[in-house]
């Protein structure tokens, strides 16, 4: 499973939760973005893309328009 962000500004962020790396990327996502990391992680792990789990937390946090 992979998440890609762009930006107009032409950055490109590519996410997975396959590896410790990928992990470590989402951490750092999920800081910026002010969610729990810890849930976005229990939520991938239990079937959930990185998309989905990061889109639930932003739902939450009323953010996902933003």
């Amino acid at each position: 499973m992979e998440l890609i962000l762009k930006s107009n500004l032409g950055l490109c962020v590519r996410l997975s939760a396959d590896d410790a790396k990928g992990l470590l990327k989402v951490s750092q996502l999920c800081e910026l973005l002010e969610i729990s990391y810890t849930g976005v992680r229990a939520r991938i792990f239990r079937g959930e893309t990185v998309e989905q789990a990061i889109h639930h937390f932003l739902d939450q946090k009323g953010g996902a328009d933003a």
